[in-house]
């Protein structure tokens, strides 16, 4: 078990999956939705882009899960409360080029 965090894995550039990257949570559980956050970042940007930005967000998912407070009000990086006040979502909203996608409460 990994104590540190969130962390990813490089896959080789053959793999049948093209996933170019695994993305992992602190119990080595493989986390889907940055696994395919990763493959678009390295689809539409460099790779060493691409790794920034994984090395950017990552702290932010260790942080939600396992800051005491965050887990006391219920707040995930997925969970409705997030969501509130129309916070960017999705691979789009992170990756130059593409059109971000708002959910939420807008007048």
């Amino acid at each position: 078990m990994n104590n540190q965090g969130y962390w990813f894995a490089a896959r080789p550039v053959d793999t049948a999956h093209r996933h170019p990257i695994l993305v992992f949570d602190p119990q080595d559980r493989l986390h889907f939705h940055l696994t395919v956050f990763g493959k678009a970042a390295f689809d539409q940007l460099a790779g060493t882009t691409a790794r920034v930005y994984l090395y950017a967000i990552l702290p932010f998912f260790t942080f939600i899960d396992s800051d005491e407070w965050q887990k006391r009000v219920g707040i995930g990086w997925d969970s409705p409360k997030c969501t509130e006040g129309g916070r960017a979502t999705g691979t789009a909203s992170a990756i130059p080029g593409s059109q971000p996608r708002c959910i939420g409460n807008r007048p």
